[in-house]
């Protein structure tokens, strides 16, 4: 029997239809076949690219400079003077369409830039191209693209190009449907518990809940405000004990305590300890983890500032310093001795 060589990262392996018996293709074979591959593609790529230039030097409108910039795009939808000169183009026609056909030209747009996106999902040119087509279509389909987004973002939930966007749609939504803002907002803040819980390390997601936060308390009374805040403070107290090194919890976390004490928290002493006592006994299971010693000291400050440190605070405050100076000696800051 014939020993067929195995395939490896250095050999091809092709089947001879004629005998049915594989054949090692030369690696120098390979290699030159690919170098050919590259060259025409880089001869096709100089060559769109420098029509597509040579039209905009020109000033050229036509419809044989606005397909060279779609070629162009396919092959690097990265390059924002081309999607500059393409929306160039686009004005230039839009004079003269109906609403209909100005519509019709709009969507084939988005259905470009899913194509190009594809290539790169956080481009910003790209992204930028689909904000303008939105812009200027006679009536935009706002929840088709809260969807659309959705979609996206079900499939790259950190993509903050995404989360961009879709602060963008929502806002569009709350313009067109201004009696509806607040429920428009609560869905919102569920749609980022529901990514949040999937991911505490989704930083795009705290900072849109922030956001959403800020827009929905000051319509709440104190209670209400003060309710929300409990019930976020379950929520990124989760994030802390599974993901304490993460700073995103503990971003959303310091202004949570602003927050609290900003809307009227009854006894802003308890508030504090009740805290302090969740994070110390964090650091008491993960005692090398810096942000909890660091946030640790930061209630301290906070007290420092509101209600005052008492002798006993003073002391343990003196102890995480010197516990947080060993595990991060390059520290900066922690020689003014604020504590004392």
């Amino acid at each position: 029997m014939v020993r067929t060589p195995p395939l490896t990262t250095r050999t091809q392996v092709l089947d001879n239809d004629s005998h049915g018996v594989r054949r090692v293709k030369d690696p120098k074979e390979v290699q030159l076949l690919k170098k050919q591959k590259e060259a025409k593609l880089i001869e096709s790529y100089r060559s769109v690219n420098q029509a597509v230039f040579t039209k905009r030097d020109g000033h050229a409108l036509d419809d044989e400079a606005f397909e060279l910039t779609t070629q162009q795009l396919r092959l690097n939808p990265d390059l924002y003077t081309v999607w500059n000169y393409r929306r160039k183009i686009l004005l230039s026609r839009f004079p003269n369409m109906s609403d209909g056909e100005k519509i019709r030209a709009c969507q084939a747009e988005l259905a470009f830039f899913m194509e190009c996106i594809r290539f790169n999902p956080k481009s910003y040119w790209i992204w930028n191209h689909r904000f303008w087509t939105l812009n200027v279509t006679p009536v935009p389909d706002w929840p088709a693209e809260l969807k659309l987004v959705g979609k996206m973002l079900g499939l790259d939930a950190r993509n903050f190009h995404g989360w961009n966007y879709r602060r963008y749609v929502v806002n569009r939504l709350r313009e067109a449907q201004p009696d509806h803002v607040l429920t428009i907002n609560l869905e919102e803040l569920e749609y980022t518990t529901t990514h949040i819980m999937t991911d505490f390390s989704n930083f795009s997601a705290w900072h849109n809940r922030l956001k959403l936060l800020e827009a929905i308390l000051p319509h709440k009374t104190i209670a209400e405000r003060q309710k929300f805040i409990e019930d976020d403070f379950e929520l990124v107290q989760g994030a802390l004990y599974t993901e304490p090194r993460d700073e995103c919890g503990w971003l959303h976390w310091r202004w949570l305590v602003k927050q609290a004490l900003d809307n009227g928290a009854e006894q802003p002493d308890a508030l504090l300890e009740a805290q302090l006592g969740i994070i110390q006994e964090l650091y008491e299971l993960a005692p090398d983890v810096k942000l909890i010693l660091r946030n640790i000291l930061y209630i301290y400050k906070v007290k420092q500032n509101t209600v005052g440190l008492t002798d006993s605070d003073r002391t343990a405050a003196a102890e995480h310093v010197a516990a947080l100076t060993e595990l991060d000696p390059l520290r900066v800051g922690l020689t003014d001795e604020w504590w004392r």
